[in-house]
């Protein structure tokens, strides 16, 4: 998913999901955006990736947060866009 790492899609499906294998949680999550759900991706997994700021002055710093929420906002089954 554009704008997603795939650990990061791993570490939310894992969160959401309990008690079942990787690509069964994948699948839920996807059924679960497909359905019209926002979900939230925490782009830094809870600590355990790191993302730079880079600042007007010339300075790098860290994000403490970095969380970006998600939904498909299509209806069922129509088609967006055809590509060639």
């Amino acid at each position: 998913m554009k704008g997603v790492p795939n650990s990061t899609l791993y570490y939310t499906a894992n969160k959401y999901t309990k008690h079942t294998d990787d690509n069964n949680k994948l699948w839920n999550m996807y059924e679960r955006l497909y359905n019209g759900e926002k979900i939230g991706f925490d782009l830094l997994e809870g600590g355990n990736r790191v993302n730079f700021k880079f600042n007007g002055d010339m300075t790098i710093g860290y994000m403490k947060e970095f969380e970006r929420v998600l939904s498909f906002n299509s209806e069922k089954g129509k088609l967006i866009k055809m590509i060639e």
